[in-house]
């Protein structure tokens, strides 16, 4: 097994850093595809702002030999059932790969910028014991477990946690430029209070990025994964009424970007790095989302799907709440295609792996239970309700392909 071409990984730098053309664009998807498909699937774990923060936090402040065993050690769990040989050989591949990103190529370098650039891209990861944490535009780290009912200084911020609410109050000066905060969630759910008195669920391996404070214009707020937006319709009551956009920008290519224009409204989000499929669903108030250039409106009790081809999709939802209950620790899935809950699946059970044939990954399957329940009894319930696929579970792995007609 070869290691990335340097062309490609120089790419994926520009394409982080907002800094890749439309030409070089075309050169990086055409690169991609013509990778292996082990190659493939670590360009999309690249992608994936979890995994790549996993892998910055092991090298900040370590030297390349040590970074290299913590790196191995760490994927060496989430590949134990490879081959010794072969496990061997990918993890020198790996290592090597997210070496030549976190080191020769600058990355690190680059999430450290001056906050005087265009956009502070602190990246956020998660420690080894699996917390999660805030970093902050000048780089420093609090993690969520350090933090208590007394606010922490933050930059421009103070932040605080009462359980699982994080909480988080401006404190700046007039006329100063805002700051980006980003923060990561692994194997937690949590709501960020914002200092406009919006909400922000998010789900697990997600990440959201905001401003330490809000300016007199818009407000604009990123993500990577599930949300739960609850929007403040304004700041104070003589304050005029103002749209909060959201995007799903983190660490996504362009021809994926959706933008969310909400006002005085609450909606969930769905758009994971490794999905197809960015799912927006509105339970209250009205939004508009914008692709390329469509726009359409969304209202109460309506879903969008969307694709890198464009908005797909716009109906009304049969059972409301559906989308949300992950808040609540429910699986509540109705006829979604396979990829989309199996990745789903892969999120929250970090030890098992997933096998799905091509000719089955977007068939639609139902899964009604909760994710406190075994990976095993999941699998059984899958089996026995969706007869358009076959499904079973082999060790740490579930395979899913046509099913067996007689």
């Amino acid at each position: 097994m070869t290691a990335p071409t340097q062309r490609t990984i120089e790419l994926m730098i520009k394409q982080y850093t907002g800094e890749i053309t439309p030409a070089e664009q075309a050169e990086l998807e055409d690169l991609i595809a013509q990778a292996s498909p082990a190659k493939q699937q670590w360009y999309r774990d690249m992608l994936d702002p979890l995994k790549l923060a996993e892998a910055m936090a092991f090298a900040q402040g370590e030297d390349l030999a040590k970074y290299q065993q913590q790196w191995e050690a760490n994927a060496r769990q989430q590949w134990k059932e490879q081959s010794r040989r072969r496990l061997h050989r990918s993890l020198r591949w790996a290592a090597a790969a997210v070496l030549v990103i976190a080191t020769g190529l600058g990355i690190w370098q680059w999430i450290h910028r001056q906050p005087s650039q265009e956009q502070s891209r602190a990246i956020a990861g998660v420690t080894e014991d699996g917390e999660s944490f805030f970093l902050l535009p000048g780089g420093e780290k609090i993690e969520l477990g350090s933090l208590t009912d007394r606010p922490t200084k933050a930059g421009n911020a103070l932040l605080s946690r009462h359980n699982n609410e994080l909480i988080c109050q401006a404190a700046y000066t007039e006329g100063e430029k805002p700051g980006n905060i980003r923060l990561f969630v692994k194997h937690a759910i949590y709501t960020l209070l914002l200092h406009d008195s919006s909400r922000i669920t998010l789900g697990q391996r997600s990440a959201v990025q905001f401003p330490d404070h809000f300016n007199k214009g818009e407000r604009v707020v990123e993500i990577s994964g599930e949300g739960y937006f609850e929007v403040k319709h304004k700041l104070t009551d003589a304050d005029t009424a103002r749209v909060i956009i959201v995007k799903n920008a983190l660490d996504t290519l362009p021809q994926h970007l959706v933008e969310v224009q909400a006002l005085g409204t609450r909606f969930n989000i769905r758009a994971y790095a490794n999905d197809t499929r960015t799912r927006i669903t509105l339970d209250e108030g009205s939004l508009q989302i914008c692709k390329n250039t469509t726009r359409i409106q969304l209202h109460p009790g309506e879903e969008a799907t969307i694709t890198s081809t464009g908005i797909t999709e716009k109906h009304q939802i049969s059972k409301p709440g559906e989308a949300s209950a992950w808040r609540e620790g429910r699986i509540l899935f109705t006829d979604i295609d396979v990829t989309t809950i199996m990745n789903d699946l892969k999120r929250h059970y970090d030890d098992i792996s997933i096998a799905v044939a091509p000719e089955v990954a977007d068939e639609k399957i139902s899964l009604h239970s909760f994710y406190n329940k075994p990976i095993g009894y999941l699998v059984d319930i899958m089996k026995k309700n969706n007869s358009n696929i076959a499904i079973k579970m082999e060790g740490n792995t579930i395979y899913v392909t046509p099913p067996i007609r007689h």
